[in-house]
């Protein structure tokens, strides 16, 4: 910890450079009938993913998602157990990772969930759950 508060491992990412702001817009607290649809609509995004993925042949893609996934899938988990404030951060985290016109496409790079696992990673790091995080 550095005196000027806690040293961050992981921060928001800088590129593409709307990623943060969007991010942030992101970052509310949803009822729970809004979270079981969230659940839904996430596990349908990243099913769909790894079906591209399986008819492209690119085991890559097919990996990085299924990762994504695993890791928006526990963050939700999570979400009784936090703080309204960490609430946010989950919604808007998982909400990011599952849109499919987030501002770095996920299949325009091979790079292209390196936004989405950095913004989980920084959740999880927020959360103080340092076994979960995504390699970047």
């Amino acid at each position: 910890m550095s005196w000027f508060g806690k040293k961050r491992e992981h921060k928001l990412p800088k590129f593409p450079p709307n990623a943060a702001s969007t991010f942030k817009n992101l970052c509310v607290l949803v009822p729970e009938s809004e979270l079981a649809l969230l659940k839904v609509v996430c596990n349908k995004h990243f099913d769909q993913e790894q079906a591209e993925a399986l008819v492209e042949s690119n085991q890559y893609n097919f990996i990085e998602s299924e990762d994504v996934q695993r890791t928006c899938t526990f963050l939700l988990d999570q979400y009784y157990r936090q703080t309204d404030e960490n609430r946010k951060l989950i919604v808007g985290a998982v909400r990011y990772a599952a849109l499919s016109e987030d501002p770095f496409d996920d299949h325009t790079f091979a790079s292209g969930m390196t936004d989405d696992k950095q913004i989980l990673n920084y959740v999880l790091e927020e959360l103080d759950i340092h076994n979960h995080y995504l390699k970047i």
